[in-house]
């Protein structure tokens, strides 16, 4: 672990902006690129999401501001070089035990942009695939990795750190389900965003089918509209739709209400009498709220969930020191499994050594005294010494473990 780094981007250290600059893609590691990596690193995963930018490395001696500095120039290559200085200005470094922490921190969520969101963990374990894939990892992010896995998987389930949604999204979702909608519902879909994809997508997952998306671009509706085994529609076209609706899902880019009165009278198609669903997840709002006082109608805005989503943000943050002392005890543990594995990779010489003491044992040393042996003495002495062999090479590696052991509980 002595030449284990994590280098770090977060939205933290150079802002949401700043992150896209260092974002990186597996078509970023060409032959030459990966060849170059090698050269620096035994080791090496990266992992890219909306918010962070993470390098895992074992380098082959201790990493120096030129060697990273290589590496950037290696992994951006097509950049200049003033971009390649501030890479290593801006980069966050953290090495040995301290880059463990880190990594466990992360895949648990606790330095994410959102305290306690698990979409980290299959973020992580898709780096790790493709970095695999280019064969640029090796035992030691085999065991990391897997140990990180189980970290986080330790606390998402031992604590209640992500037991309370914080995203507008899912909250919404959830008051939503709690509205009892039937899965044959009518749902109008009015822009077609990320916040209405992972709505509505999420809907969708769950059982929901009947999708009509309006949006500015037909493209973008349309292209929405296919995931959802959808209608994909102009917005100019929404005054012309006479179908009706059960639940509404709004969310666009406006200044100004999409959802009017008159419009939202219309989409009704004489349906005045049924309680209709309105999700509105814009800010401001795209449902003029003339709208909720008129019509019988169940109304889900941003402003509720915000409030919600900060208290349940709130409870999570509360849950932090149980996490905290879950990622102490696995590093130890780490720790200990790592010099098991190091003593195993050292002992792999001993069966390689004792079949040539063996070899040179039968046919050089004892070759004549052996040649005198009977077809059945000659057996019984393969037994003994394969017995012995056998023995010898277990031995050492028990003893080894042991020590390791004993060394831990001091």
């Amino acid at each position: 672990m002595k030449n284990f780094y994590s280098i770090t981007f977060t939205h933290q250290s150079v802002g949401l902006e700043g992150i896209g600059q260092y974002h990186v893609l597996p078509e970023n590691f060409d032959v030459q690129t990966i060849s170059a990596i090698k050269m620096e690193c035994d080791e090496f995963l990266f992992l890219s999401t909306c918010n962070r930018v993470e390098y895992w490395l074992t380098a082959k001696s201790e990493l120096s501001r030129n060697g990273l500095l290589a590496i950037f120039q290696h992994i951006y290559k097509n950049r200049s070089a003033e971009f390649h200085e501030n890479a290593v200005n801006q980069a966050i470094i953290y090495s040995q035990v301290k880059a463990v922490e880190h990594v466990f921190r992360v895949a648990s969520s606790l330095d994410s942009l959102v305290i306690g969101e698990r979409e980290i963990l299959s973020q992580i374990r898709d780096a790790f695939s493709s970095s695999k894939q280019l064969d640029l990892t090796g035992d030691f992010l085999r065991i990391l990795v897997r140990k990180t896995v189980d970290t986080a998987k330790k606390v998402f389930t031992q604590t209640e750190i992500a037991d309370k949604p914080v995203s507008v999204v899912n909250l919404a979702y959830r008051k939503l389900m709690d509205l009892n909608p039937k899965k044959g519902s009518r749902i109008l879909v009015v822009g077609s965003g990320r916040t209405n994809q992972a709505l509505t997508k999420k809907m969708k997952k769950n059982g929901f089918s009947n999708f009509t998306v309006f949006n500015r671009s037909i493209e973008n509706a349309q292209s929405l509209a296919s995931e959802l085994n959808g209608n994909g529609n102009s917005l100019e076209q929404l005054c012309n739709h006479q179908n009706g609706f059960d639940i509404l899902v709004a969310c666009t880019a406006s200044q100004t209400p999409i959802i009017t009165h008159q419009i939202f009278k219309d989409l009704l198609g004489g349906e005045n009498g049924r309680e209709k669903i309105v999700v509105d997840l814009a800010m401001p709002r795209e449902v003029d709220e003339e709208i909720i006082e008129s019509f019988k109608s169940h109304f889900i805005g941003v402003e509720s969930l915000k409030e919600i989503a900060a208290e349940n943000l709130k409870s999570r943050k509360s849950e932090i020191h149980k996490c905290e002392a879950i990622v102490e005890a696995q590093i130890a543990d780490f720790i200990h499994v790592n010099k098991v594995r190091q003593v195993e990779l050292a002992m792999r010489q001993v069966p390689l050594q004792m079949r040539e003491i063996r070899q040179r044992a039968f046919e050089t040393v004892f070759a004549a005294d052996v040649q005198k042996l009977d077809s059945e003495a000659k057996e019984v002495l393969e037994k003994v010494v394969s017995y012995m062999e056998k023995k010898y090479m277990n031995a050492p590696m028990l003893m080894a473990k042991e020590i390791l052991i004993k060394e831990d509980v001091r």
